[in-house]
């Protein structure tokens, strides 16, 4: 283990007895007298040139002191070993988001490990090949090519002995075999091909086809002419090949970049990229039951939705062994992955209407003893709290009517000081306003699950909310009223509380009923 570092790339600010990190993936605020007087100084020395003993003597802290400013900023993804990696814009950009490169340690190591990859390009628009190409070279990826397929002796030689390999396929309707021709090759050599497409109205990615772990290509043909979705075209769009090379090296170095959700969902899925607004669509693409490179029997829905999440990845799609996934601890991971605090966004304590005050805390809060001041009413995976809670309703001294409940510090939060009224905030669901005193949304925080879940995290989002609605069904039958559940809605409620694409997940919505038992 080599001596630890301050990641490059980030800003750090001092404000109102604070200390604000910006740059890295999330941003991060330290409060309180150490985080104004000691933790500057720390990160000044931390330059990866002095032992722990040396950093203790540097700054004055005591062994068990600067362990514990350590752990803070280590916990944060904030530090990095090993030596410096050469400094450019690539190396600064990857070291700042550290902590989304799939568990590397050090910059160093991923560009090591991208210098040991190897990439062939296949595309007839050559501008495309020649940029896809120059980016990944730039980026730090060893061996990068373009040509043909079957590559050529001495391509194919280099992609069967690199450390991690990958095929991009850029989609052509005049040659649509050459797709097909590129995961035959492929398949038995476990590389995987990273298909990208152009159409008029879109850019799009995916699947990463590996044969008897993806849908095949004559599956997704198949799945986008019964969408209706636009045929692809052979125009060169500059927006393709800077994605290509994104998602390109999301595969090579386990980095999350085009479309979160661990590496088994992205390998399955078509990323859509609209080109008249920035909007990102994924869609997972089933094999057919006919399909016979796919021999797939179960066409349910439920059958997909397991399809898409369980099964270990092939060994081309995983992380790379240089790399050891950090561990977020419970209260830690608490913190640092809440969703934003809205710092300027008015808010107040929970009192006002009993009810409401008992079905909010009960639900997604603290229980707030002395024995257990962490203890949750409600069990979370990891203690990670994945269950967000939002209320629509009026609420005497707070502008606006859609809230979010803060259970770190037990308040509510104004959203907005537009006034929605229930009929509006309800219209994309099947419920109907008349009759109810107030509206709770349940929001899966995924993105919080998934550091520490990974795949795993899609399943445990929905277990932690149905836990969470089935208690705040029975505290309000407990308490003489009924809360009535939505059976479907659209995104139009998702829009209304600003959540996050793929990080937020409208998971539950329900209407109470005052005075009205649950029969």
């Amino acid at each position: 283990m080599g001596e630890e570092r301050l990641c490059d790339g980030l800003m750090i600010t001092a404000a109102d007895g604070a200390l604000i990190v910006e740059g890295a993936p999330r941003r991060h605020v330290f409060h309180g007298k150490a985080a104004t007087e000691v933790l500057p100084k720390l990160m000044n020395l931390l330059d990866g040139s002095r032992t722990p003993e040396e950093l203790a003597d540097a700054s004055g802290l005591s062994s068990r002191q600067l362990d514990q400013a350590l752990n803070v900023l280590r916990d944060r993804g904030l530090l990095e070993e090993g030596a410096p990696a050469p400094g450019n814009h690539v190396t600064t950009y990857l070291s700042r988001n550290l902590p989304d490169t799939g568990g590397y340690l050090g910059t160093a190591d991923l560009m090591r490990d991208f210098a040991d990859s190897a990439v062939h390009v296949v595309a007839d628009d050559l501008t495309t090949a020649d940029l896809i190409s120059a980016d990944l070279r730039e980026s730090g990826i060893g061996w990068c090519v373009s040509g043909a397929v079957p590559p050529a002796e001495d391509q194919a030689a280099a992609l069967e002995n690199a450390r991690r390999a990958l095929v991009i396929v850029v989609a052509d309707p005049r040659e649509p075999a050459r797709m097909d021709e590129a995961v035959a090759w492929c398949a038995p050599r476990g590389i995987p091909v990273l298909r990208v497409a152009a159409t008029a109205e879109h850019v799009e990615l995916g699947p990463w086809f590996l044969t008897g772990y993806t849908a095949c290509p004559s599956c997704l043909r198949r799945s986008r002419a019964e969408a209706g979705w636009e045929p692809e075209s052979e125009t060169h769009n500059p927006l393709m090949a800077g994605t290509a090379v994104a998602e390109a090296l999301a595969i090579l170095g386990g980095i999350p970049v085009i479309a979160p959700g661990g590496t088994m969902a992205r390998a399955r899925i078509v990323a859509r990229i609209a080109l008249a607004e920035p909007a990102l669509d994924r869609h997972l693409v089933t094999p057919y039951p006919d399909c016979g490179t796919c021999a797939w029997s179960d066409p349910s829905p439920m059958a997909a939705y397991e399809w898409a999440q369980e099964g270990d990845a092939p060994p081309g799609l995983t992380v790379s062994t240089s790399a050891t996934p950090f561990e977020i601890k419970p209260w830690e991971g608490l913190k640092t992955l809440r969703t934003p605090s809205l710092p300027a966004h008015p808010r107040r304590p929970l009192g006002d209407d009993p009810l409401l005050a008992e079905l909010l805390r009960k639900t997604a809060g603290y229980r707030r003893t002395p024995e257990a001041p962490l203890q949750r009413w409600v069990p979370s995976g990891g203690n990670l709290a994945s269950a967000e809670l939002y209320l629509i309703g009026e609420v005497p001294g707070l502008p606006g009517t859609v809230f979010r409940y803060d259970d770190v510090n037990d308040t509510l939060i104004a959203m907005s000081p537009d006034r929605v009224p229930l009929a509006e905030a309800l219209a994309g669901t099947d419920l109907r306003a008349e009759g109810l005193s107030a509206v709770f949304v349940l929001v899966a925080g995924r993105r919080r699950l998934e550091y520490k879940y990974a795949d795993f995290s899609h399943h445990l989002a929905h277990l932690d909310a149905g836990c969470a609605a089935t208690q705040l069904a029975l505290l309000a039958a407990e308490r003489g009223a009924r809360v009535e559940y939505a059976a479907t809605w659209d995104e139009r409620p998702a829009g209304l509380l600003s959540l996050i694409p793929d990080q937020q997940i409208v998971t539950a919505i329900a209407g109470l009923h005052r005075g009205i038992p649950c029969p």
